[in-house]
C-alpha cells in the first residue's frame, strides 16, 4: 500500500546489479493508447536491456531521437511517486504471468527493449495471448508504466 501500485513480482538484476520488486500502477493515468515507440524506425546507440527498463528509458529520453513511449512515462506522478519507466521485455513478462488477469490487461504493449537482431523493431507484449514479438518502432501500441522498490 502507498507504493503506487500492484506488487508483480521479484525482478533479478543483471549484471551485478541488486534485485527488485516490480511495482504495476492501477490508477487510470499510467496507462496511454496508441503511442509510438519512436517516429523513425532506428538502431539506438547503445544495446538495451531485456532486464532493466529503468536503464532503457533513461537512455531513451536522454537520445538525440524522440521516443514518445518512454518520455510519457518520466511524467508520470502517482501516489507521490515520479519514478515510473518504460518496462523492458522481460519485465513485461512478469506483468502478464501474475498481474493480467487482475488489471484486465488487453491488446499489445511497447516495451523499452529493441530487437537486437533487428534493431529498427522493438519488443511488444502481448498481453490477450501472452506472446512476445517485435514490430516496428513508428507502429502504434499500448504503454503501461512501472515502478521499482530495491530489495536491500
Amino acid at each position: 500500500e502507498g507504493q503506487g501500485g500492484l506488487y508483480a513480482g521479484v525482478m533479478r538484476g543483471e549484471a551485478g546489479l541488486p534485485d527488485y520488486h516490480l511495482i504495476v500502477p492501477t490508477d487510470h493515468t499510467a496507462s496511454v493508447k496508441n503511442i509510438m515507440w519512436s517516429e523513425s524506425d532506428h538502431v539506438h546507440p547503445s544495446k538495451l536491456s531485456d532486464i532493466d527498463g529503468l536503464a532503457n528509458t533513461l537512455a531513451l529520453c536522454t537520445s538525440t531521437n524522440q521516443h514518445p513511449a518512454a518520455q510519457w512515462t518520466r511524467t508520470l506522478t502517482i501516489e507521490g511517486h515520479y519514478d515510473f519507466y518504460l518496462p523492458a521485455r522481460y519485465e513485461l513478462l512478469l506483468v502478464h504471468i501474475n498481474l493480467s488477469k487482475i488489471l484486465h490487461l488487453h491488446h499489445r504493449h511497447w516495451s523499452s527493449t529493441q530487437d537486437a537482431g533487428n534493431p529498427g523493431c522493438v519488443w511488444v507484449q502481448d498481453f490477450n495471448y501472452g506472446d512476445q514479438y517485435t514490430n516496428h518502432q513508428s507502429s502504434q501500441y499500448r504503454v503501461r508504466a512501472v515502478r521499482r522498490i530495491l530489495i536491500c
